[in-house]
């Protein structure tokens, strides 16, 4: 929440979420909201604060029966959850049509989960795209369609060259982590 209310940016998936959220009620986060938008801010420190209260009385209380709950059985869990989102999709527009987005974006999140995709950076693409390519055009217009005149700026190249570095580090650590992965496999099945 700190990097979102003072920076604008969120920390992870959860306060992704709740970027959009401000975003669509016309509330942009960042450091002018602590002047033009202060009871909003207040309104969610409040708000945290009875969140953890409640958590607490409602973990306390019901313990007992959070612990069956883990126990029902999958086959049964997942035909209700899935009754439940494509009612929930259906009953938002009464539209057929948004049932079939939720079965195809269902079936998408099921392959990515299948194949080990994060989910958490999809989210927060899902979120920011559309503000980077509002800036995105912003940028353009100011430099007349010139896109190489974001290397004129030392500050700009500065973060290119930290985006790049980072980009270079995560391919250079997946690499190792693959590679011993496969070592392991291999020790593995050597050793049977």
């Amino acid at each position: 929440m700190i990097p979102l209310l003072s920076l604008g940016v969120p920390g992870d998936a959860v306060t992704a979420i709740l970027l959009g959220a401000f975003i669509m009620k016309g509330i942009q986060p960042g450091p002018m909201m602590y002047i033009s938008e202060l009871p909003t801010v207040y309104s969610v420190f409040a708000a945290l604060m009875l969140a953890n209260l409640c958590m607490l009385i409602v973990g306390c209380g019901g313990v007992r029966f959070f612990a069956k709950i883990v126990s029902v059985e999958k086959k049964m869990l997942y035909p209700i959850i899935l009754i439940i989102s494509l009612l929930g999709a259906y009953s938002i527009n009464k539209n057929v049509f948004d049932v079939g987005v939720c079965v195809a974006f269902g079936v998408l999140g099921w392959l990515m989960n299948k194949y080990e995709f994060p989910l958490s950076p999809i989210l927060l693409t899902l979120i920011l795209g559309p503000m980077c390519e509002k800036n995105f055009v912003r940028f353009m217009n100011i430099q007349k369609g010139n896109f190489f005149a974001i290397a004129t700026s030392p500050i700009s190249v500065g973060f290119l060259l930290v985006a790049v570095a980072v980009i270079l580090f995560s391919i250079y650590n997946q690499s190792k982590i693959n590679k011993r992965e496969a070592a392991a496999k291999e020790a593995q099945k050597a050793q049977e």
